[in-house]
């Protein structure tokens, strides 16, 4: 059965779909329950999830960056944000044009922001 054609578990909290059993029940444990069993001790942050408080505690508290790029010697906390600077700042791909002035970018946001800034806000999509 491929993923198209999956059954669909609906919460019935919000309506969102599920193809398993076990995604739906860990969503309506995080998203639809109001006990908290995991609180910072340095903030006022609360999760349901302790992989979620331990990934506050190691982003906010602690600054712990385990990603590093091998070709400059930057740390990142999230592996997307190190990717996203390799692509960025390390290759000449420009990927994202915009399609007033045909200006070029490797960032999306960067081209977002140009957009913004030299046409007025006018959709850059």
């Amino acid at each position: 059965m491929s993923k198209k054609t999956q059954a669909q578990i609906e919460c019935k909290v919000c309506g969102i779909s599920f193809t398993r059993i076990d995604n739906l029940t860990r969503h309506i444990k995080t998203k639809h329950t109001s006990t908290t069993k995991f609180e910072c001790d340095k903030c006022e942050f609360s999760s349901n999830r302790k992989d979620i408080l331990d990934r506050h505690i190691r982003d906010v508290h602690l600054g712990i960056r385990p990603f590093k790029c091998e070709i400059c010697g930057v740390y990142f906390k999230h592996e997307y944000k190190l990717r996203r600077h390799e692509l960025s700042a390390h290759t000449q791909l420009k990927p994202f044009s915009c399609p007033i002035c045909m200006k070029s970018y490797n960032r999306k946001d960067n081209l977002n922001r140009h957009v913004k800034t030299q046409h007025d806000g006018v959709s850059s999509k």
